[in-house]
């Protein structure tokens, strides 16, 4: 049992757990009221109490990492239906209304904040402007347009195959938060998580506790990458042919044409990505890599 006490808190994370691994640290978020001194006592069903005191200020963070780390697994949770009756008793309606809410409040993308519709009128006018010269050539004058260091982050997938004897999965973040794997048909567990959106590039390693009927565990360590770095790669159009050469890491290649048509490249000879158009103009080209990263750039014909 986790309790806080000596100073008012809400929306506390993870409220509820499939039980903790010996050795392992634990993430705890929520907010609070006011300041003081937050007493921490974790209470095991056997053993002695574990008890600690944090200080906690009444001074204001704008845009703190902490707040929107907070807020990013608030979102998450309240956006999926297993979790959200520990945060609301209401129907889909409201918990939708307050993920929208807390997107807005605290600048965090969400299932239903994450696209952003343009008005007709206003894809009128950017189509217009593909056809200008002037914008055409504005647009090669600067360098490829990237989201590479705006994306919010990711929610990979862990999946593991286990033998019949094991009763429960664990996952081991590397913030130190514990997560349950749900059992699918097959010996099969899976589990979701989240990687904020601040998370410097570089390998990050989950460890994963099997427990077995008989109580004994074993520990797997998976590895995962952030990748930043934009996808890049050079376009030409001669004639009807498109032809895209792209780095090794870039798996889908996308032509928009000035009628606003998309086309998807297919990798051909030399792992170039070609396809032929009807384009008399310049083209948009889109490339996406394994980390989901995308860079767009335009081509003229040549």
């Amino acid at each position: 049992r986790l309790r806080l006490s000596g100073v008012s808190t809400s929306k506390v994370m993870p409220m509820a757990t499939g039980g903790l691994a010996k050795g392992f640290p634990w993430l705890v978020t929520g907010r609070y009221r006011g300041s003081g001194t937050l007493t921490v006592e974790l209470r095991p069903k056997n053993g002695r109490t574990l008890r600690s005191t944090v200080r906690l200020s009444n001074r204001a963070e704008p845009n703190s990492p902490a707040t929107k780390f907070w807020a990013s697994d608030y979102i998450k949770k309240l956006s999926n239906s297993s979790y959200a009756y520990q945060f609301s008793r209401t129907g889909p309606s409201a918990r939708r209304t307050a993920v929208i809410k807390a997107s807005q409040r605290f600048g965090i993308t969400s299932p239903y904040t994450a696209w952003l519709a343009i008005p007709k009128s206003e894809l009128e006018v950017y189509r217009k402007l593909l056809k200008d010269p002037e914008y055409i050539k504005e647009q090669q004058a600067n360098k490829a347009r990237t989201n590479a260091r705006a994306t919010r982050g990711g929610d990979p997938l862990i999946r593991i195959t286990t033998t019949p004897d094991i009763r429960r999965v664990t996952a081991v973040l590397p913030t130190g938060e514990a997560i349950p794997l749900v059992r699918k048909p097959g010996g099969v567990w899976e589990a979701r998580f989240d990687i904020p959106w601040a998370t410097a590039e570089g390998s990050y390693k989950v460890v994963v506790l099997l427990q077995s009927e008989d109580g004994s565990r074993k520990r797997v360590t998976l590895e995962y990458t952030v990748d930043k770095t934009p996808a890049t790669g050079e376009a030409r159009l001669v004639g009807r042919t498109l032809r895209v050469t792209a780095s090794n890491d870039v798996v889908r290649v996308l032509a928009r044409m000035q009628d606003g048509s998309r086309i998807e490249l297919k990798r051909g000879e030399e792992s170039a990505f070609t396809t032929e158009v009807s384009a008399e103009g310049p083209v948009e080209i889109s490339l996406i890599d394994r980390a989901h990263n995308v860079t767009v750039f335009f081509t003229d014909p040549r």
